[in-house]
């Protein structure tokens, strides 16, 4: 520092705003202003000659007017660029206090995307977006984009976590924190921090203030609840669903009374004359009873009821009856593994008309789909039509030594009929005699008996079985797809 008067230099009027500074007084510590260049100027020191001509012109000009007190007005001609310089100062101040707040804005809006997807059930077609037959590797993209969410999440739970921490310790107030509290933003993942010995001087530290302490503990514990479950939680919302979705519905009319379609009694119908001899129509009571012939009967040459072999030997409990539009699913079950030899089935099938119905209504949704202006109705993966109605449930119960009443499970409850066993005769053929009397079905609580006898054959001897057969309408799920 050189005390002085200023040197300066002028540019030329009209090259440059004349700009007027004001100086520090001639006593004090004096700089030069020198220009450099046209955008700036350079101070240094004045020298001794300059600094003589500068007070010999400050004397001659106070002889004519009284001077300012300490005020030196100069003419610059350096362009000014501390505005810019400062606009960018402040620029960069708002980026860098934004940019620790960048993870949280990232990890929660992609949290609430994800949330918010699958609240919507947003279609996304038969197959995932992309290259056809590459699940495997789709799904192993959103596998790591969940496990990058995952440490984004982390990231910004930790952050808070510390910034938390830097708040207790600055305040002026403050007590400070016990030194385990400073683990918290490294091992709040682990759910197992909560009873290490870190917490515990959490836990056991005199807080002078009861509510910083509790509300720090339960930061902490929230802090740890999501640093476990955020992980399989964005595993989870990234993998997409297969579901299904309502796709709409309609009332149809079936040309039939619902008597005739619920009959409480079988009986001769002058609507039926048609069927009693084998035309091959569908629509008929013994339409396609040719699956039977095929898939039950031809085991019977080989099933030998008394065989203390019989349990390796089985039958099917599964097939398909056809009707005019659709195919019947004919399922007999049983409380055994083989059905046959079972003394407890049950069968059911699908009435025709509804079947029939429901498969042709689905016939025509599928053609309106395919011309729909949803893309979901054209790219749906697998469409299931369903109806709610009446199914036919035929359960039947057979014993050796009398007719079983349904409602019992337990073998003591029979009904001795001794006549059946001679109603059913005596042939080397097998013989079935039908028995519908009144009392006798309600004694049982079926709808119809059946005697069934099976002539002996070799060291097997004659076999008689007493049935009883009740027929219901349950509630049933017709579905078609």
């Amino acid at each position: 520092m050189v005390p002085g008067a200023a040197r300066y230099t002028s540019l030329p009027a009209g090259e440059a705003p004349m700009v007027p500074l004001q100086a520090v007084p001639p006593s004090e510590q004096l700089y030069g202003a020198t220009p450099t260049s046209d955008e700036g100027v350079r101070l240094e020191p004045a020298s001794p000659d300059d600094r003589r001509t500068h007070r010999e012109r400050d004397e001659a000009s106070s002889s004519t007017s009284p001077p300012d007190e300490g005020v030196l007005k100069l003419n610059w001609s350096a362009i000014d660029r501390k505005t810019d310089i400062d606009i960018q100062e402040k620029s960069q101040l708002k980026v860098s206090a934004f940019s620790p707040n960048i993870v949280h804005v990232v990890a929660f809006l992609t949290a609430f995307a994800l949330i918010l997807l699958n609240a919507s059930s947003l279609y996304l077609g038969g197959d995932m977006p992309g290259t056809i037959d590459r699940d495997s590797e789709k799904l192993f993209g959103l596998l790591f984009a969940a496990e990058i969410h995952e440490l984004l999440m982390l990231a910004s739970v930790g952050s808070i976590l510390s910034a938390y921490i830097r708040m207790e310790l600055s305040r002026d107030n403050s007590t400070g924190l016990p030194f385990g509290a400073l683990f918290s933003p490294f091992q709040f993942q682990n759910i197992s921090f909560l009873f290490s010995s870190e917490m515990a001087g959490v836990y056991f530290h005199d807080w002078k203030k009861t509510r910083r302490q509790a509300l720090f503990i339960g930061l902490v514990v929230a802090c740890c609840i999501l640093g476990v479950s955020v992980g399989p939680s964005s595993a989870t919302l990234m993998r997409p669903r297969l579901d299904t979705w309502a796709a709409g519905g309609t009332t149809f009319w079936v040309n039939i009374t619902e008597d005739e379609l619920y009959p409480k009694f079988i009986a001769n119908s002058p609507g039926l004359s048609g069927c009693l001899v084998d035309s091959g129509d569908l629509s008929c009571p013994a339409g396609n009873w040719q699956i039977l012939d095929q898939t039950f009967f031809s085991y019977w040459p080989q099933l030998k009821m008394q065989s203390p072999y019989h349990s390796r030997e089985s039958m099917p409990g599964y097939m398909i009856v056809q009707s005019r539009y659709s195919g019947r699913d004919f399922r007999i079950k049983s409380g055994g593994r083989m059905i046959w030899a079972a003394k407890n089935t049950l069968a059911s099938v699908p009435l025709c008309p509804l079947a029939d119905a429901v498969a042709e209504l689905g016939r025509l949704w599928s053609i309106a789909a395919a011309s729909a202006s949803d893309i979901k109705y054209k790219y749906h993966k697998e469409a299931y039509f369903t109806l709610e109605a009446l199914q036919p449930v035929v359960m039947t119960r057979c014993q050796s030594n009398g007719f079983p009443i349904l409602e019992s499970i337990s073998d003591s409850e029979l009904y001795n009929q001794t006549s059946s066993e001679d109603s059913a005769g005596i042939d080397p053929m097998p013989a079935i005699a039908w028995l519908d009397d009144k009392p006798l079905m309600d004694r049982l609580n079926s709808s119809v008996a059946a005697v069934v006898t099976i002539p002996g054959s070799g060291e097997l001897p004659l076999s008689t079985q007493f049935c009883s057969i009740k027929a219901i309408f349950a509630p049933s799920s017709y579905q078609v797809k």
